[in-house]
């Protein structure tokens, strides 16, 4: 009983406090990994800005409609158009990871970076 509680309070005191809070978001990314080639450098950048109540997840390519999502007191953004779904989740000025998926199951790439208050 006492090794549960230990490692509860460990735990809790481990959670990630809440995550992006001050949309809108700057995010550099170094590294990209594609499906299973590897990964590389990169210099992909996104921005998160509120939209009403939404909020827009933008990249050189393309705007793309997203929502906040609260998950285990952080908070994550998670796109979906142009046939793919994008995850935002980290902390800021911490390690922050996006994720996109094709819809049509064929293409999966994840970066590694990080995102900072925009000014």
């Amino acid at each position: 009983m006492i090794f549960r509680t230990a490692m509860a309070l460990a735990l809790g005191l481990a959670a990630p406090v809440a995550a992006f809070e001050g949309a809108p978001l700057e995010c550099n990314f170094q590294t990209e990994c594609y499906d299973a080639a590897g990964c590389e450098p990169t210099d992909y950048s996104l921005s998160v800005r509120p939209d009403g109540a939404d909020f827009i997840m933008s990249d050189t390519a393309e705007d793309v409609p997203a929502e906040a999502v609260l998950i285990d007191r952080t908070t994550a953004f998670l796109g979906r158009g142009n046939s793919a779904i994008r995850l935002l989740t980290g902390t800021e000025g911490e390690t922050a990871r996006l994720s996109v998926h094709s819809a049509g199951g064929n293409l999966m790439l994840n970066y590694a970076g990080t995102c900072e208050a925009a000014e």
